[in-house]
């Protein structure tokens, strides 16, 4: 197979991606090879670091389609415009948010994308990406916790905030790689999202 030794278009881009995915998918992240994923999409090392810093770099990409939805749908959980007793009203205990079910949705025609993110459980990258989605929305919940509302003082400490947000962010991950109809994924995140949303009334 030939080496296309400049990399001059989107299709690199894109052949370097879909080899990328065939390759965390075989070996995890910590298995893959560069080098591999190189000779499957028929291009140089150099081509790769072209579009790519490294392979925390191409990993972030691989699994983007996924996670900054994963980022929004749970910030939108928290939108401090909405009151949370108004987000509970008039929802059965059962029933998922309509932001969460597209995200279902998009989890189950994105399913590669979605193991690769599930498989591995040591994936120090998938861990960091974590890490930076719970930050965000420990931020979010704790804007809201710092207002004074009816009944409660403003709450300084945000290590609720931190909890809470990590509990989540994790719970879905969890919830997008188990096993089960989409139904089930629905009922599993509208535990989640009252979890969410009861436990910040609670405060």
């Amino acid at each position: 197979m030939a080496l296309h030794a400049q990399p001059a278009s989107t299709d690199t881009r894109d052949r370097l991606l879909k080899a990328a995915m065939r390759e965390f998918a075989l070996r995890g992240y910590k298995g893959a090879s560069l080098r591999q994923i190189c000779a499957s999409a028929g291009v140089t090392t150099g081509a790769l670091y072209f579009f790519f810093k490294n392979k925390e770099d191409l990993f972030r990409t691989v699994v983007a389609p996924v996670m900054e939805p994963l980022a929004q749908m749970l910030a939108s959980s928290v939108d401090h415009e909405v009151p949370l007793s108004r987000s509970l009203e008039g929802r059965r205990e059962k029933e998922v948010p309509e932001a969460a079910r597209d995200f279902l949705e998009l989890c189950a025609e994105q399913s590669d994308v979605v193991k690769i993110m599930t498989r591995d459980k040591d994936n120090p990258v998938m861990e960091i990406l974590v890490s930076e989605v719970a930050a965000d929305l420990a931020n979010k919940i704790h804007e809201g916790l710092l207002v004074p509302k009816a009944g409660r003082e403003a709450v300084e400490d945000k290590f609720v905030a931190s909890w809470l947000a990590g509990t989540c962010v994790r719970s879905v991950i969890q919830i997008i790689g188990a096993e089960g109809t989409f139904e089930d994924s629905c009922r599993r995140m509208a535990t989640v999202f009252n979890f969410i949303l009861a436990g910040l009334l609670q405060l």
